[in-house]
């Protein structure tokens, strides 16, 4: 047993995630316990970390949290989500929630959260994941305002300078997209929501304009294309006379090694052998193309080191030996 066991429920209704997840808690020294609805989480004794799996329409999980709240027993929180958008990252920091994953996650990163929020000050009323909120006025000057404060908020988070960049370039396209189409009068506010992720970015615009219909093709080359090309996901919602929020995703390519470290490859100009080595380790694992990403020169270097020495490398080291 840890000598910081946890009591940790689990609200899952998926089975074969809910056994995989305390699984893996046990293994971490943890005490895990497994419930299928949040009614039922509500007659178990207030855990010390809370797991809560929601779907899009997961209003029971919510009212769970209220109700562990009201109760004076809140637990710290992780709620796993199906469909993640800005207006539940709201809603969940709203409720004191401690971190937020989206689904498919690694089970690493949520052992990750479960033990680093444990850790937290308990006294602290602000949830500790990363978030930025801010109201703009709906002119020309906000387009590099919202830019160079999203790129600030990225730095603060520890973002990598190229996806910094792609995500600052990506917000001016969506809110120079609001400010020439949104309030053909004038006036009108622009709101960004902004929200990390383990490996991910979310950064919301939306506007209280005329709106447009999202089933009518648009031209090419637009500043959403753009914006979209720069991300990994642009979801946007509008109608007319309802306003637009445009929610985009950019990707931090980052790895993490045993040892705590993240890297993000994609900056690198070279290998320590350390780093090789650890690379080495991380690309033969089953899922590791699902979050490792390198520069086309490392993908070289490790394609040679993968491959390993040649027949003609491999002759002479014989002879000399």
């Amino acid at each position: 047993m840890r000598r910081n066991a946890l009591n940790v429920l689990i609200v899952e209704s998926e089975p074969a995630i809910a056994e995989a997840l305390s699984a893996a808690l046990g293994r971490r020294g943890h005490q895990a316990q497994v419930v299928s609805h949040a009614e039922v989480a509500l007659e178990q004794d207030a855990p010390d970390v809370l797991i809560c799996g929601a779907t899009a329409s997961g209003d029971a999980e919510y009212d769970l949290l209220e109700e562990f709240t009201r109760r004076g027993r809140q637990p710290r929180s992780i709620l796993l989500l199906s469909d993640p958008n800005t207006l539940s990252f709201r809603r969940a920091r709203e409720l004191g929630v401690e971190d937020v994953l989206a689904r498919p996650f690694k089970i690493a990163e949520l052992m990750n959260s479960v033990e680093r929020i444990s850790e937290t000050n308990t006294s602290s009323d602000a949830p500790s994941f990363s978030s930025y909120s801010k109201s703009y006025p709906c002119d020309e000057e906000a387009v590099q305002r919202c830019s160079k404060d999203i790129a600030a908020f990225a730095l603060r988070c520890g973002v990598s300078p190229s996806a910094r960049a792609r995500l600052a370039t990506a917000i001016g396209e969506l809110v120079e997209n609001a400010v020439d189409h949104a309030y053909p009068t004038g006036g009108g506010m622009l709101e960004i929501d902004a929200r990390l992720e383990e490996r991910d970015v979310w950064v919301c615009v939306r506007d209280s304009g005329v709106g447009f219909d999202t089933g009518v093709e648009r031209e090419e080359g637009s500043g959403l294309d753009r914006a979209s090309s720069l991300s990994e996901g642009l979801d946007v919602v509008s109608s007319v006379g309802s306003g637009t929020e445009a929610t985009l995703r950019v990707t931090i390519f980052r790895s993490d090694f045993d040892n705590g470290n993240q890297v993000d490859l994609t900056e690198l100009d070279f290998f320590t052998p350390k780093t090789s080595r650890q690379v080495l380790g991380l690309v033969r694992e089953q899922d590791a193309s699902s979050y490792l990403e390198l520069s086309p020169s490392l993908a070289v270097v490790i394609g040679r080191l993968l491959s390993g020495p040649s027949h003609r490398a491999t002759l002479k080291a014989s002879l000399w030996n």
